[in-house]
């Protein structure tokens, strides 16, 4: 995915789908409960991240830390505004790396430990599997996944060597 660094990023709770998917892109991303306010800000603070929001008036406030306001409405639009404020690039060999779900990077598992805990056809046809060691979700690359890559190599510049 990324510059050479990956980022920490906090978002508003407005802005799920965006943190979904700079999750897939491999950012270290979390979703803010509760409103847009000062308390957020705090947060943003204490763990080092960069504030993404959609509110003007957070994003008035003053603030010590790096803060990007988010004009799209569309996910896909506000995934490439904020990839470009942050200067990501594209790089396939670490996207998908985190867990969509809790944000903790993911493991590789394998095959034959995961044998009953996955449909039968993605066991049979999938080869390389990874788990988060948080929540137990179990990852592969299948059609969803490869949708995603296309997706995020569609709106984000690739990595230039």
């Amino acid at each position: 995915m990324i510059a050479d660094e990956v980022p920490r990023l906090i978002a508003d709770g407005t802005l799920g789908k965006l943190v979904r998917w700079l999750r897939a892109l491999g950012c270290d991303a979390v979703l803010h409960d509760g409103r847009a306010d000062r308390f957020l800000l705090l947060r943003a603070l204490r763990e080092d991240r960069v504030v993404v929001t959609k509110s003007r008036t957070l994003a008035a406030r003053p603030f010590r830390g790096r803060l990007i306001r988010i004009a799209a409405e569309r996910w896909e639009e506000q995934l490439a505004e904020t990839a470009g404020a942050l200067g990501l690039r594209f790089d396939g060999s670490r996207v998908l790396g985190r867990c969509l779900e809790c944000n903790e990077p993911l493991s590789e598992v394998e095959k034959n430990e995961l044998e009953g805990r996955v449909p039968a056809h993605v066991f049979a046809t999938q080869a390389a599997f990874r788990s988060c060691g948080r929540c137990g979700r179990i990852y592969w690359a299948g059609s969803h996944a490869e949708r995603m890559l296309r997706v995020m190599g569609r709106r984000i510049p690739p990595r230039h060597p």
